[in-house]
């Protein structure tokens, strides 16, 4: 089975709720673009919840774009996959990555 695509929020927002504690998933990466076009985004992708560890990070430049992958083995991470909106009041749209 390959990676699936989960839709990214304008808000913090858990993106993949790994059902048993302990469960390993894969995050192979992100595309993110800031669609308002106005205002500049940072976004953290954490492991688990707000406080978690920060696994990828994406800036973006008002009306901007980011792409990352970390394919073909990714980054393993345990439990919830958050999205944390850091600073910034644009309006983002696009994708994580994860099996």
């Amino acid at each position: 089975m390959g990676a699936q695509a989960v839709p990214l929020d304008t808000v913090d927002a858990t993106l993949v709720d790994v059902a048993q504690p302990g469960q390993v998933g894969t995050y192979f990466g992100a595309s993110i673009v800031e669609t308002g076009g106005t205002n500049p985004v940072l976004v953290y992708i954490r492991e688990g919840s707000a406080s978690g560890r920060v696994i990828d990070v994406l800036k973006l430049a008002a009306g901007g774009s980011e792409n990352t992958w970390y394919g073909p083995q990714g980054k393993n991470f345990s439990g919830d996959l958050f999205q944390d909106v850091v600073s910034g009041t644009g309006v983002i749209a696009g994708s994580v990555f994860v099996a």
